[in-house]
């Protein structure tokens, strides 16, 4: 974690040593960089906590003090203001720290541009962010609740202890204790001194000398973190531009050598690797310490950490020539060889009119701030709407304004459907006017009504979207679009808002032509628009604008046919003027701006250009520079059609003047692409970005793996207890084979896993057996544990992905009871039941633990020991061919004649396969079923019999496919991206949070070990989704073939998926259960998978309405998820009610 132990900081043992020039630069560049930017995160840090401290009441802390914790809602509050302190104000901060450390690179390399997009860079921000907030947030509850304790020890009272906590906010555990500890000093201190002071007095001043002493610790830890955050940017951005000028070609093998500031500052831990070189990629050797975010390529070692590293170029690149691509030489246009066209982009479409949501429940007035009376509205599905009803400030009737409101969702749509806003007309509440679907909006790096009063530069890609807006409100006549009638939604995309006044001053001779100085709103003391701001900036030379940018949307404007574009407007005008030539007129001048648009903007382009340079300039528009070929090429080459007819070097050539990331590993259909339409130039660069990644790490893979070695699905016991170290750290482990019958399924889970010790702060590796005991088993073994185990609590340590390890406890919600053996540094914890606690989905777990060493074999042998130790030597074995038989056989009684299950209880190993064979008889269970299972891996750690083929007899009795619902589309995402829909049970294991409808109760039926799913069958009474519970939005479909796995059971109703010997008994075979549901539904009716159930069984996603399946869509695009199982998104997502 960040935290670091203080013994590292003191009693220094370093003797300098002599630096080189290059290892001193690159240690004043880091520090004149800190010194220079640490103050914006300390201010905006210490604002943060004093912005926590008010808005906390006295009261809030006096109700924690008594209930002796503190809410889950302020916590979670907290959490989010340190969210959007790393989004607004870390992010940007570290993107700035990397640009500078890349400053020598690009000085060096003309060629070399460093891009803040790659991958290396996203992921470390949005890890580490992830990261600092988890654990910043963590320090603060603990601080407060150390704080908390204090309330018994009655030194304080309630209100007292509160006022001082208050203070404190922001603080670690440390720091807040140290604060607590000076305030009862100073209070005590004033009594004894003054033996006639009033106790509150002594409270009120020794209060204001805790709040002082609190502020300067709240400016100590700002600066260490502000300190420590930059460095760890700087350092990591300086890695990151090797490893990009590396894929670039532009530097060969380099290696980092460690540089400390090389004075009596200088720790243990730093000093010792002062000089150290190794490889790029290597970790450097810290001999066991802790360091700060577990990383171990760049400094900084601990916080406030001072060291850099020095980049060694010891190899020059090695370059390939490349036909056609080297030498880039003067566009000669006789020497093009004509080449197909570039289709043009899709056709852009005019949406349908948005009809009214179903079941609009009226929710209170919307303050939205100076957009007039607003209402808000949320329909059936939970979706939230603005209703903005049509009429003057007094209240008149005036339905032009929605209707205007309208046709500029459509014109947006055409320009940019990504950033168009669904807007309808209607009736609600009695009044007719225009309603909005509600969109979640961030915070914007930049305040844009702000930007225009100040000569700062825009956040990148800004003017870009700008650009693309202009488009939109010219066509609109819009001048009311001052930088407020912006926001920023979650994608990070611009959207515009508010164009009622679209058309107002239409007739002006001012609205003709293009300028940045026509203002109309002036008069009532509007801020102007934007785009008088940013072309005007842009005439002064004062910021950068791509104007080739714009041509992307004229183009969509421009496919739309004229007839098609004027019924966009028709409803607007016509209840402006009614029907008739006026309404007419207005709508041929619509008609009219809009086929002037290319011109209009080549004119209003060239004056700006001509203003910019001083000298007359005829701006020409890229797909028009075939008529210009003696033109400079960068001024007239970024439409397809020209495009497709240079070589491959030109177009890098381009690619490279606009700074496209990755433009050296396109195909000529990507240079195309990404040059031609500023749009899809990241949608390209992500393409090869991701391409490269993927061949580099297939090379590694293969390096690293010859096939004959590769880790098998399945292994079988002997080979782990043999040589522990074939067990792979995978999340969830690899299925194991194992047992005669003491042990569920004949299976076990074999992981190696990280750990982090909590009270050291070291990290270890352990391997992990774990499993679930038969009955009589788990019985025996309890009994033999009593008199040598210890009574404790069921825990499982929370994953950290950023850092691959398993961390912090996570909370099952209830108190779960275990029993534990320890021999040596090897446990085995079995979970019991408690007096009045008996949890059936986690009866027979147990879970194996010993430490990983360099020797497998004798960690294998000391899981070996202990199993031994407690008799359970049954799980070393592999299932022989007998013991798999009996328990196929068992598997089928289970499953297909569940009534007689219980006849096994009390029988003898010996006894039990001919009762089964009897039972099959009876039952008219063909024995040659055991032939068609098989063992297989249905999920990452777990492995089920299936029977083959038994699918097509339960799709006669009805079965179409089995569904769970999701309630939430950011959960189905997540689904989407991990192995699939896990119990509750193998959810701990995974290192993730509690979830489900009811998981407690779960625990105690025996559910929470399996996946709850509803069956889809063939029925005439056509059944709805939203009839059952959880199945109102979205719903998950799987393949019909997992009814083939034999670990499944269901019930009719809402069971909790219970367990229990009795209500399993009296459960429905699996053709009974289909053919009941096929008959009459049961919306209640319920079907368990035992561990989980893989994402490849997933066949598609049904959604309710349609507006749930195209924000669904939208959130799979925000993810990058373009298939699910080789099925396009689009067709993976569907539409349906019925079941």
């Amino acid at each position: 974690m960040f935290r670091i132990r203080k013994s590292i900081h003191l009693h220094p043992i370093y003797k300098a040593k002599r630096k080189s020039k290059a290892a001193q630069e690159v240690l004043d560049k880091l520090n004149a960089f800190l010194d220079a930017t640490e103050p914006e995160p300390v201010y905006f840090l210490t604002r943060l906590w004093k912005d926590q401290q008010q808005a906390i009441t006295y009261k809030e802390l006096r109700e924690a003090i008594l209930n002796g914790y503190i809410d889950e809602k302020t916590i979670q509050a907290w959490q989010n203001d340190y969210a959007n302190f790393v989004n607004e104000h870390l992010k940007p901060l570290w993107i700035e720290a990397m640009q500078a450390a890349n400053a020598d690179l690009m000085a060096a390399h003309p060629d070399y541009f460093f891009d803040p997009m790659s991958q290396g860079v996203l992921k470390w921000t949005n890890e580490h962010g992830a990261q600092w907030v988890t654990v910043i947030a963590e320090e603060q509850k603990e601080a407060i609740s150390a704080m908390l304790e204090h309330a018994y020890s009655g030194a304080f009272t309630v209100d007292e202890l509160a006022r001082t906590i208050r203070a404190t906010i922001g603080l670690n555990k440390v720091q807040a204790k140290a604060n607590l500890n000076y305030y009862q000093h100073v209070k005590n201190t004033l009594l004894e001194n003054n033996p006639g002071m009033k106790e509150s007095t002594a409270q009120k001043k020794a209060q204001e000398a805790a709040a002082k002493y609190a502020a300067k610790q709240h400016r100590q830890r700002a600066f260490t973190i502000a300190t420590t955050e930059m460095a760890f940017a700087y350092n990591k951005g300086a890695d990151e531009g090797i490893k990009q000028a590396q894929e670039q070609n532009l530097i060969g093998k380099v290696v980092k050598v460690w540089s400390t500031a090389a004075d009596e500052g200088v720790c243990s831990i730093c000093g010792a690797l002062d000089g150290v070189e190794v490889e790029m990629g290597a970790d450097f050797d810290f001999k066991g310490n802790e360091l700060y975010s577990g990383q171990k390529e760049t400094p900084p070692a601990h916080p406030r950490c001072r060291c850099a590293l020095l980049y060694v170029e010891k190899e020059p690149p090695k370059y390939q020539a490349v036909p056609d691509q080297e030498v880039i030489q003067n566009w000669n246009p006789e020497d093009q060889i004509p080449t197909p066209e570039h289709p043009e982009p899709a056709k852009p479409i005019i949406p349908p009119a948005e009809k009214m949501p179903p079941g609009m429940k009226y929710k209170g007035k919307a303050n939205l701030g100076g957009t007039g009376e607003m209402h808000l509205y949320i329909d059936d599905t939970g979706q939230e709407w603005l209703f903005k009803p049509a009429q003057s400030k007094a209240g008149k009737p005036e339905a032009f304004r929605a209707y205007v409101q309208e046709a500029g969702y459509k014109v947006q749509a055409i320009i940019d459907p990504d950033t168009a806003v669904p807007v309808g007309t209607g009736e609600l509440g009695g009044k007719f006017g225009a309603f909005q679907k509600r969109i979640t909006t961030i915070s914007d790096k930049i305040d844009l009504k702000h930007w225009q009063y100040t000569s700062e530069q825009l956040p990148p890609g800004m003017a870009a979207q700008l650009q693309r807006e202009h488009v939109t409100d010219w066509l609109l006549a819009n001048f009311d679009s001052h930088g407020g009638n912006f926001v920023m939604d979650e994608a990070g995309r611009l959207i515009g808002t508010d164009k009622e006044q679209a058309f107002r001053y239409i007739k002006q001779i001012g609205a003709q032509q293009m300028s940045y100085t026509y203002h109309p709103n002036a008069t009532y003391g509007e801020t102007e628009p934007i785009y008088n701001t940013l072309f005007r900036r842009f005439a002064k030379g004062e910021i950068d604008l791509d104007l080739q940018d714009t041509l992307t949307y004229i183009k969509r404007v421009e496919a739309i046919p004229d007839n098609q574009y004027r019924e966009i407007f028709r409803d607007y005008a016509e209840a402006l003027y009614g029907k008739g030539k006026e309404a007419e007129e207005l709508l041929d001048l619509i008609v009219e701006r809009k086929n002037r648009l290319r011109e209009d903007y080549r004119q209003f382009f060239s004056d700006l250009l001509t203003e910019r340079t001083g000298k007359k300039q005829v701006f020409v528009w890229a797909d028009e520079a075939a008529e210009h070929m003696k033109q400079p090429l960068t001024a007239v080459t970024h439409s397809p059609e020209t495009l497709q007819k240079m070589n491959m070097a030109e177009l890098k050539q381009l690619a490279k003047q606009k700074q496209i990331p990755y433009y050296n590993n396109m195909n000529k259909t990507q240079l195309v692409t990404a040059i031609s339409d500023p749009v899809k130039a990241p949608e390209m660069s992500a393409q090869v970005r991701n391409r490269l990644l993927a061949n580099e790490a297939a090379r590694k893979a293969a390096a690293r793996t010859p096939a004959a070695q590769k880790a098998k699905e399945i292994v079988s016991a002997d080979e782990i207890f043999k040589d522990a170290s074939i067990i792979p750290e995978k999340k969830l482990g690899v299925p194991v084979r194992s047992d005669k019958g003491s042990v569920e399924g004949l299976n076990l889970t074999a992981r190696r896993m990280r750990l982090l010790d909590d009270a050291s702060g070291t990290e270890y590796e352990v391997y992990e057996i774990t499993g679930k005991l038969t009955r009589e088993t788990w019985s025996k073994t309890w009994d033999k544990m009593k008199p040598i185990g210890e009574i404790g609590e069921l825990e499982f340590e929370l994953a950290d992905d950023a850092k691959k390890l398993f961390a912090s406890k996570a909370d099952l919600g209830a108190s779960i009871r275990t029993i534990k053996v320890t021999d040596g540094e090897t446990t085995f914890e079995l979970y019991i039941d408690g007096q009045t606690r008996r949890y059936n989905g986690w009866r027979g777990f147990f879970r194996l633990r010993t430490p990983v060493t360099s020797n497998g074999a004798a960690d294998a042998a000391n899981m070996k020991n202990m199993l031994q130790k407690l008799e359970l030597d049954d799980l070393l074995l592999n299932p022989d061919s007998e013991a798999e038989k009996v328990f196929k056989m068992s598997r089928l009684v289970w499953q297909h004649a569940p009534h007689r299950i219980q006849e096994l209880d009390g029988l003898t190993p010996e006894q039990i396969p001919i009762k089964l064979e009897m039972i099959m008889r009876q039952e008219g269970i063909d024995p040659k079923r055991i032939n068609n299972m098989k063992l297989v891996k249905v999920f990452d750690g777990y492995s089920t019999y299936v029977e083959e083929g038994i699918v097509e007899t339960y799709k006669k009795a009805g079965l179409k496919y089995v569904w769970t619902g999701v309630p939430d589309g950011d959960d189905i995402v997540k689904i989407i991206q991990s192995p699939g829909l896990m119990s509750n049970n193998n959810r701990f294991r995974a290192g993730m949070r509690r979830t489900g409808a009811s998981p407690v109760e779960d625990f105690r039926t025996g559910g929470s070990d399996n996946v709850f799913t509803r069956i889809g069958v063939k029925s005439k009474s056509n059944p709805r989704f939203d009839d059952c519970y959880r199945g109102n939005r979205y719903r998950i479909l799987i393949d019909p073939k997992v009814m083939e796995r034999t670990d499944w059971y269901a019930y009719e109703g809402d069971s909790f998926g219970s367990s229990d010997p009795s209500a399993m008994a009296g459960r429905l075979s699996p053709m009974e259960f289909i053919k009941r549901m096929a008959t009459s539904y049961r919306y209640g009716n319920e079907i368990m998978f035992r561990h989980g159930i893989a994402k490849e069984t997933f066949i598609g996603i049904s959604c309710q309405s349609n507006a749930l399946r195209a924000e669904l869509l939208e959130k799979f695009k925000q993810a990058h998820i373009t298939k699910v199982n080789g099925i396009p998104i689009e067709d993976f997502v569907k539409v349906g009610s019925t079941i």
